[in-house]
């Protein structure tokens, strides 16, 4: 495994903490060794969210409600091409919501190609954590993202949902150039992967959704949830360090971080 990833910086503010920028899917669950090394000198852990906390009924709709009726017949019709394409039952997908929808088919597009989608970094930090009995905090409530997208015009979240049927069939191949990527210290590569410019520009709302807006919400918040005099490992989502209001950028303008730099240990 190489020695050090440039998705590790050291914020010299006050309070100092090591923020990673993870992938939310490994097909490798080895980590490298300057990540684990990180978590292991860290006594408190900061997340985006208390996963174990979700709670799945955000992700359906409410009774009477059904997908095919907010969404045009072409994109319903892609939709069942997609599904069947994926062994996905329409009836399941009928009662979720769009941004479940999409997650739920990415999901097993990734999985046919066995790649787990749900084996990112943070969870595996996570389930670290839980077992070492290390401090954990969050930056945020587990159903936030899903509700902030949830109250997004149906025309907007209809968008996002023809833009990620599109692109399905090459998911798996995405998220393994992520993780070479990520690995590698790639960030412009991983930038690629990701889609950050392709989703700024063609779906401005839900980068300020997923992005943006969290990203400048984190930046002020970071200070309250870090406690002074600890060594602290925050992980968030690597797509959150890109610009524009790329996290990393924000942190040294708003947190006045007299250095942040890469890689965290020689």
């Amino acid at each position: 495994m190489p020695r050090t990833t440039s998705l590790l910086w050291r914020a010299e503010a006050n309070p100092r903490f090591t923020l990673l920028g993870s992938i939310h899917g490994l097909d490798d669950p080895q980590l490298p060794s300057d990540v684990v090394e990180a978590f292991e000198r860290a006594e408190v852990v900061v997340f985006e969210a208390d996963i174990h906390q979700f709670d799945m009924s955000v992700l359906r709709l409410p009774p009477g409600r059904t997908l095919s009726q907010l969404i045009s017949r072409e994109v319903y019709s892609s939709i069942l091409q997609r599904a069947e394409e994926l062994g996905v039952d329409p009836a399941e997908l009928e009662e979720l919501t769009i941004p479940a929808c999409i997650f739920r088919l990415a999901a097993q597009a990734a999985a046919q190609e066995n790649f787990d989608f749900g084996s990112g970094v943070d969870l595996l930090l996570r389930q670290w954590a839980d077992e070492g009995g290390k401090r954990v905090a969050f930056l945020e409530p587990p159903d936030a993202v899903h509700q902030a997208l949830g109250r997004l015009p149906l025309r907007a979240q209809e968008r996002w949902l023809a833009f990620a049927l599109v692109g399905l069939p090459q998911a798996a191949a995405r998220l393994q150039a992520a993780e070479r990527a990520w690995r590698s210290g790639d960030l412009e590569a991983l930038k690629r992967a990701l889609q950050m410019d392709e989703m700024y520009e063609r779906l401005p709302e839900i980068g300020e959704i997923l992005f943006a807006s969290r990203n400048r919400l984190w930046a002020n918040q970071l200070t309250g949830v870090i406690p002074s005099q600890r060594e602290v490992l925050v992980v968030v989502g690597s797509g959150h360090f890109f610009e524009p209001h790329g996290l990393l950028s924000l942190l040294a303008a708003e947190k006045g971080a007299s250095r942040l730099d890469k890689p965290l240990f020689s």
